[in-house]
């Protein structure tokens, strides 16, 4: 379930263009291009829905796997997750719910703050950064992150891509903020990262000691 319609029939294109070329006759499916559909012979039919416009599609009928696409740019997903997608599987013991994303931009969004935390804990998330990737060598990756380096007038980089936020979260699936929509970028700063893999803030300000010969009012 992609997020926008334009997006559904972007991937129908590639799909048809790409993974059925091969597919055997007997196997391959009708593509119902009017519900953006495919059906296949033995009953079975995948649907493709923009979920930020054909919500209502989802109701109704039971299911047996939702994948959501680029969750992490979804308008209210833990709605969108609680009350249309969890009640298909109440008649499908084995529904799953599957996520996939570039980290958001944004950390408040309920795919960085709920979804990821919880599938940490239940040792139900995996991430492929491209460091793990063997389809591109230290060559491309370099290549890839040069891309992003930010340069001045001189053309001078005044910061290497790897070390961009843009960078981190598309090739290293790191859940960073976008630096240009902090009110104090400065804060990132004092974070730090535990043994458990999560983020944890330091403390920004130290306690300030009283001098000795301080002595505290006393009201009566």
């Amino acid at each position: 379930f992609p997020s926008h319609d334009k997006q559904v029939k972007d991937i129908v294109k590639v799909v048809q263009r790409t993974v059925l070329k091969t597919c055997p006759p007997d196997l391959r499916p009708v593509f119902h291009k009017q519900d953006s559909e495919f059906h296949y012979p033995n009953g079975s039919i995948i649907k493709l829905i923009g979920v930020d416009i054909g919500q209502e599609r989802l109701r109704g009928t039971p299911s047996d796997l939702v994948i959501l696409d680029e969750v992490g740019f979804m308008r209210d997903l833990e709605g969108l997750v609680k009350d249309e997608i969890l009640p298909t599987f109440n008649q499908r013991p084995h529904g799953r719910l599957l996520m996939i994303s570039t980290p958001p931009k944004i950390l408040s969004h309920d795919y960085s703050q709920k979804f990821i935390p919880k599938a940490k804990l239940d040792n139900s998330y995996w991430e492929l950064p491209i460091t793990r990737n063997p389809d591109f060598t230290a060559q491309d990756i370099r290549k890839f992150a040069s891309e992003y380096d930010i340069v001045d007038v001189t053309g001078k980089i005044l910061k290497k891509g790897e070390d961009t936020d843009n960078f981190k979260r598309e090739y290293l699936c790191e859940v960073v903020p976008d630096s240009n929509r902090l009110i104090i970028p400065e804060w990132q700063l004092f974070k730090t990262r535990t043994s458990e893999g999560f983020e944890a803030h330091q403390l920004i300000a130290s306690e300030v000691r009283r001098p000795k010969h301080y002595e505290p009012p006393v009201l009566s």
